[in-house]
């Protein structure tokens, strides 16, 4: 019967130390966006979470995915005039910086609000350039070949010649496809004017990327006369002399003129007799508009000039001639005066805040100038010069540069109110969106959509989008719009932030400045909303009018994961519904999705069904006919999955999806049932244009299980801009047949014969990716598992740790290298043990040598025959060590009982999973009753960091005990019983038993549980959520499994991280009733090797502990004792027969020796 017990939820107020603890605990979080690489991009969290900005790095951990070579350091932090803390961190890959990779923590009095910005995954980079910065830096200069560059001559802005930062650069949308390392260069040239970031690869030599510096006003427009008539500003003296250079505002500001030259070392001060400067018209404009500038920042935004550090602002006006442009340069503004015919001087006051407020940007979030993050970085120049228009003048046209037209004719270059007027799009992907590369991809375009966002947030409005979606925003005003615009930019973006990133950042600003729900959360969402980005404000849980639906309880399951598309939710299963309608996804119809729904269980595993639904037509139900687009009957499988095609009569917009898993039965979309949970998301339905773009390669291509007719293919995914459908597999050049999945077995294959295979990947669409690694693979010869059966062995326990030879076990000779005893340490570094597991020596196989030890190189070690004729149970354990890069091969145990024809897999293993020993228990029962030979099959991967060892193998039988035997669990709880929980699976996976977490039990408690386990092997592991194990930072917490039936102890500990494993077994090893002693006739896990010894003696003890150890002689005298050791040096006896004695709690195992 279910179990209908609700989990606790337990909430504590803590201090002092106690605050790292709370960094896993109660992160409820409100909303969440997730890169393509499945991090983060934002993520909000409760006012009620206890997450501390000092364990940042804990943080980071649990949420990104970080290796061994990641790293954030933070580079700043900034307490903002509202009480936030903001903490900024720099991405580094082997401690290489990474280009764009920055992340910012926000807390208000030390707990973390919310996260946002990009970390990046960054995989198999070398970060040792192969090019010198020098020649980087004259390949730099070859690329952009300028006539004149600024570090020739002296200059009055402080730049000097470059001499290249190492970076990593990331897989940026548009720029390249894979990581790279790069110089970065800071180029500044005169002739032709030009400032970039240039990056160039520094193993290839090729200039990939350049990010301008140099942000010009588009297309300046001119006027006859300057634009605000008498104005007042403040002016410095000189020499007698009025001047245009004043330190009132911050640091100063001053105005030079260039007098139609490109030198910025000519320019001249420009000066008046009196205080009433009337012959300098253009500069007058300029420096008023700078002061002007200045005012608005350090008075609304309580920010200290462009760079909020008290900077100089430098204005050069009438720079060449005729030169219809203006543009911040990075350090300094500069004016163009126009042609004179179409165009006047470039200094009206939108103009002039505009790009100082691109030094504004450059200094906060620096968007680099392409796409998207162009498009914003344009936007908020624009947003700022007409809030610095109104803020001077009281009033604004929304048009920016109207004034500069010659002659008064309007030369507006954009409308913030109709960016359609001036072909700009005033919808994300709406009518005149650019998608060329031209205009550093649009910047100049499609900026127009954040522009008629901030114009509708200031003045409000009404309409229909280019989407078909009818909107209706509030007004705020530009103070309230401006202010929020301001937040976003300096606080939650960063350089490569999209349009859905300042969505979340401009809503998340509303919520800080004016509250969750306030009347600017509202307008902010619902502007977005009305430009094509997001859905319409729907408040926090709010279902709007679609039906209830929801679990009445989570205690025992609810959904843990939700992926479709790049939606890659984890929760926690909320109240039985939980509304993440925040976080939201792009599908086009006419497409092909996968979602994979993944349950978590809290503790006994239960069969769910599930069901998914998609509002088509955006009538608020799901009513209609394939609105279901998927379901599941109840199974209790780890995760689920199904595919689904968009319909092409879907209507165009964002609209609700419903996910739904329900205690033993499919789900319908609006009803209240016993046990799950309910989950809404939002998805973004398009219309699809063709799909032409292939998807990637498949990777890592490599076979296992290689036999006389048959062999398994194995190989890593690829992506795909829709979705992967199937790979189509090659034998030499012939299709053989197309999988879903990544492996195939091959079969039918001939003896001692080389094929060659190679993997191509499709889409819905037809599309076919290029060839994976093509690899030859040569199949067995006859009888090519060794020299057959050969020293068959008929006394058990068996046990072998190579020590300095092979003993029994033989190379096969249908290979391709050979496994290797060896000591203390193989000779490639970073991979391979550095010790034995047991003994002295173990044996491995050494992957060095392209063509010699890898790629898809195979190594076959074949033990003796098993003679188990006269058994009836059978374990196989043996030790393993895998460590060294990514993509190590593959290696699997598999069993034969045709002498080497046919090879069947009993265990296998793939990748690196740590530089430690660990332990595989194999069961061997199907095959007693008969003989058996085993065989290590070892396929290398493609590099040489690869070096997989086998140690300490043991196999042990019985002629096993009827009945089943009852195991005590007796858990003592430290302070955090919900953290804590168990299972116990047999040796062929199947969960037995469980149980936890375990809220309701008192900090400090203990409990026992009894375990009925049929005899057997099994393995036991504990859990902690946290990470902190049971013992000892918050109580003294511990386990034992003990088996009942003889008192001994099959598992126990307290002191972990996550989780720790053990392995044992029931039922084949019972302790004599009769007696305390256990004579060695008994078939137990105890061996010795070597036997004979002449110094050390290896103890294996698989599945049991000792506490201490005896050796006696034949005439029962104590001749050596202490506590366990797995190694015991017996070197000082004198030659003759011992028994060693194991104390194993209240018994005692023994085992005789031979010491020469």
């Amino acid at each position: 019967m279910k179990k209908s017990t609700l989990m606790l939820f337990m909430s504590f107020l803590f201090i002092g130390a106690i605050m790292a603890q709370e960094n896993g605990k109660n992160n409820k979080i409100l909303k969440k966006t997730i890169s393509k690489e499945g991090n983060p991009k934002a993520i909000v969290f409760s006012e009620d979470s206890f997450l501390r900005i000092e364990s940042s790095k804990e943080l980071f951990n649990e949420y990104f995915k970080m290796s061994q070579d990641d790293d954030l350091q933070i580079k700043s932090t900034e307490v903002d005039d509202i009480g936030f803390t903001h903490q900024k961190y720099q991405q580094f890959y082997k401690g290489v910086k990474v280009a764009f990779g920055n992340y910012t923590l926000h807390a208000k009095n030390g707990t973390v609000s919310s996260m946002m910005g990009d970390f990046y995954q960054i995989n198999n980079v070398n970060t040792q350039p192969s090019l010198s910065a020098d020649n980087a830096l004259l390949k730099v200069i070859a690329h952009i070949d300028a006539e004149e560059y600024v570090w020739e001559h002296d200059n009055s802005f402080e730049y000097k010649k470059p001499e290249g930062e190492l970076v990593v650069f990331p897989v940026l949308d548009k720029v390249n496809t894979e990581s790279r390392l790069a110089y970065k260069f800071d180029i500044y040239a005169e002739k032709p004017l030009y400032r970039a970031n240039v990056y160039i690869d520094a193993h290839t030599g090729e200039v990939f990327f350049e990010n301008n510096r140099i942000h010009h006003a588009d297309t300046p427009a001119t006027g006859a006369s300057l634009y605000n008539g008498t104005v007042s500003f403040t002016a410095g003296t000189s020499g007698g002399s009025y001047v245009l250079n004043q330190t009132a505002d911050g640091n100063g500001i001053q105005t030079y003129d260039m007098n139609s030259g490109t030198n910025y070392n000519n320019a001249a001060a420009v000066t008046s007799s009196s205080t009433h400067f009337s012959g300098a018209q253009t500069a007058v404009q300029a420096h008023w508009g700078a002061e002007q500038t200045h005012k608005y920042f350090s008075q609304l935004h309580s920010r200290n000039s462009y760079d909020n550090n008290g900077s100089v602002i430098k204005s050069y006006v009438s720079y060449d001639s005729n030169y219809v442009n203006a543009f911040w340069n990075g350090s300094v503004m500069t004016y163009g005066d126009g042609d004179g015919t179409n165009y006047g001087p470039l200094v009206s006051l939108d103009i002039v805040g505009h790009e100082i407020s691109h030094g504004v940007t450059e200094y906060s979030a620096n968007l680099t100038y392409s796409y998207e993050s162009g498009a914003l970085n344009e936007s908020f120049s624009d947003i700022f010069g007409e809030s610095i228009e109104f803020f001077a003048q009281g009033s604004n046209d929304w048009l920016m540069g109207d004034h500069i037209g010659a002659g008064g004719s309007g030369g507006a270059l954009r409308s913030m109110s109709n960016p359609n007027a001036k072909s700009q799009p005033d919808t994300y992907n709406g009518t005149h969106w650019y998608s060329g590369s031209g205009d550093n991809g649009g910047v100049h375009y499609n900026s127009g959509v954040q522009n008629f966002w901030f114009y509708l947030l200031s003045e409000g409005g009404s309409g229909t989008n280019d989407n078909g979606d009818a909107y209706s925003v509030g007004v705020l005003g530009m103070v309230k719009a401006s202010k929020i615009a301001y937040r976003n930019l300096t606080v939650y973006l960063n350089s490569s932030s999209q349009y859905a990133d300042a969505r979340t950042g401009a809503i998340q600003s509303a919520v800080d400045l004016y509250g969750a729900g306030s009347v600017e959360e509202i307008a902010v969402t619902n502007a977005w909303h009305a430009v094509g980005v997001g859905a319409a404000y729907g408040g926090s849980g709010n279902t709007g009018s679609y039906c209830t639906s929801k679990g009445s309880s989570v205690s025992d399951e609810y959904i843990g994961r939700v992926q479709l598309n790049t939606i890659d939710n984890t929760s926690n299963g909320g109240g039985g519904y939980s509304d993440h309608t925040s976080i939201s996804t792009d599908l086009a119809t006419g497409q092909v999705y996968t979602i994979t729904v993944t349950p978590t269980w809290t503790g006994t595993v239960y069969a769910e069904g599930y069901s998914v639904w998609i509002d088509y037509n955006q009538d608020n139900d799901f009513d209609d006919a394939g609105e279901q687009i998927w379901s599941q009957s109840a199974v209790n499988t780890a995760s689920v999955s199904g595919s689904f095609t968009i319909p092409l009569s879907a209507t165009v917009g964002a609209t609700r999806m419903r996910v739904s898993m329900k205690y033993n039965a499919i789900p319908t979309s609006c009803e209240t049932f016993s046990y799950g949970e309910v989950e809404d998301y939002t998805v973004n339905i398009s219309t699809s244009s063709a799909d032409t773009e292939a998807p990637t390669a498949p990777l890592s291509l490599v076979a296992s299980n290689i036999a006389q007719t048959s062999l398994s293919l194995n190989w890593t995914a690829s992506s795909d801009n829709v979705g992967v459908t199937g790979y189509e597999v090659y034998q030499g050049s012939t299709n053989i047949g197309t999988v879903t999945g990544t492996s195939d077995n091959i079969t039918g294959l001939t003896a001692n014969t080389t094929y060659t295979y190679h993997v191509k990947a499709k889409d819905a669409a037809g599309n076919v990716s290029s060839s994976s690694n093509v690899i030859t693979v040569t199949t067995l010869s006859d009888g090519s598992g060794g020299s057959g059966c050969t020293s068959g062995i008929t006394s058990f326990p068996y046990t072998e740790g190579y020590e300095n030879t092979l003993g029994a076990w033989t190379q096969s000779s249908g290979d391709d290298i050979d496994w290797t005893v060896d000591a203390s340490g193989t000779p490639s570094s970073n991979t391979g043990p550095s010790s034995a597991s047991e003994g002295t020596y173990y044996v491995y196989v050494e992957a060095s040598g392209n063509g010699t030890g890898y790629p898809n190189k195979q190594a076959i070690l074949n033990s003796p025959c098993y003679d188990l004729t006269n058994e009836t149970e059978a374990t196989f354990s043996f030790k393993y060590h895998m460590y060294g890069a990514a993509d190590m091969g593959t290696i699997a145990l598999e069993a034969s009982t045709d002498d080497g024809t046919t090879w069947t897999s009993l265990w296998n293993k793939s990748g690196n999973i740590g530089n430690a020993w660990n332990e595989a228990t194999v069961s061997l029962n199907s095959y007693v009753g008969n003989t058996v030979q085993l065989r290590f099959n070892r396929v290398t991967g493609s590099t040489w960091q690869a070096d997989i060892a086998i140690d300490d193998v043991n196999l042990i039988t019985s002629g096993g005990a009827n009945g089943d035997t009852v195991a005590t669990l007796s858990l003592t709880f430290d302070n955090y019983p919900e953290e804590t929980s168990w299972i116990i699976k047999d040796d062929s996976g199947a969960t037995v038993a469980s149980g936890g977490t375990y809220a309701s039990q008192a900090d400090g408690s203990t409990l026992n549980v009894n375990v009925d386990l049929p005899n057997g092997c099994y393995s036991f592991t504990i859990n902690d959520a946290y990470g902190d194990g049971m013992c000892c930072s918050y109580g003294n917490g511990s386990y034992t499994l003990t088996d009942t039936s003889n008192s001994s102890t099959l598992a126990s500990g307290g002191s972990f991280t996550s989780s720790e494993s053990t392995s044992f077994c029931v039922g084949i090893s019972a302790f004599a009733k009769s007696s305390t002693l256990v004579t060695q006739h008994s078939i137990d896990y105890l061996s010795i090797y070597p036997n004979p010894t002449s110094s050390m003696l290896n103890v294996s003890l698989l599945g049991l502990e000792a506490q201490t150890f005896q050796v006696k002689n034949v005439l029962g005298q104590t001749v050596l004792k202490g506590n366990m050791m797995k190694t015991i040096d017996v070197s000082k006896l004198n030659g003759g027969v011992y028994i060693l004695q194991l104390h194993i709690g209240e018994k005692i195992k023994v085992k005789r020796f031979i010491k020469n």
